[in-house]
């Protein structure tokens, strides 16, 4: 068999492992099928001047004086064998997944901005930090299920054959990922804004965040872990 792994972006690079010729010394342990990297959450503040902001900021929403950037992050690498010899078709099957996860996180307010304003984004840092809590079950439990998938390619041209469908199962894998944690946490930013209206309503922060979880935990339903 050939063994290769494949990994995620739009430049890809497929490694090939040569096998060894089998001796009498016992065999090495075999590598974990999962292997899982969680970086932690990079944490930026920036003041910016609402007449001039800079053009990296993104463009505020008409209700909005300040905002909290956010990014979930994940990259892929699968490792696949591949029989040497086939006929019309061959079939790949994922042998191993390597998952790295991370969040970028950027607090923009405006110069002389008011504590309050400032405590109010600094919540919808919390809120992202609370679904990146949990994020390594989720990405563990979407690279177990690639394991063992057979993706069946023609033999004709099979290497660039195999490396589209590999990367289907990296889109896919990332995909899900995002759908998990990203939009999940999109949906509780926007409950916490509607709560607090954007900070102008006098509830704590504090409570309108759990409120907001609360409240999108319930509408996803089980299997995020809180």
């Amino acid at each position: 068999m050939n063994a290769a792994f494949l990994k995620s972006r739009l430049v890809a690079t497929v490694l090939v492992f040569a096998s060894a010729a089998a001796s009498a010394a016992p065999a090495p342990p075999a590598p974990p099928a999962v292997h899982l990297e969680k970086t932690p959450a990079r944490i930026e503040r920036r003041v910016f001047d609402p007449k001039n902001p800079p053009p990296e900021m993104p463009v505020l929403k008409a209700s909005e004086t300040a905002v909290c950037e956010y990014k979930f992050g994940c990259d892929t690498r699968l490792g696949f064998e591949l029989p040497r010899l086939s006929l019309k078709t061959s079939t790949a099957t994922v042998t191993a997944c390597e998952i790295s996860v991370h969040l970028d996180i950027t607090v923009w307010t405006p110069v002389n901005a008011s504590p309050a304003l400032v405590a109010h984004e600094e919540t919808h840092r919390e809120i992202c930090e609370a679904y990146y809590e949990h994020v390594e079950p989720v990405a563990r439990q979407l690279a177990e299920a690639v394991i063992g998938r057979k993706l069946t390619v023609p033999s004709a041209n099979r290497e660039s054959a195999t490396d589209q469908a590999v990367r289907a199962v990296q889109k896919e894998l990332i995909k899900n990922f995002l759908a998990q944690t990203a939009e999940r946490c999109t949906d509780a930013q926007e409950r916490f804004d509607l709560i607090t209206d954007h900070s102008r309503k006098p509830i704590a922060n504090a409570d309108a965040k759990e409120r907001a979880l609360a409240e999108e935990f319930a509408r996803a339903g089980p299997g995020f872990p809180r």
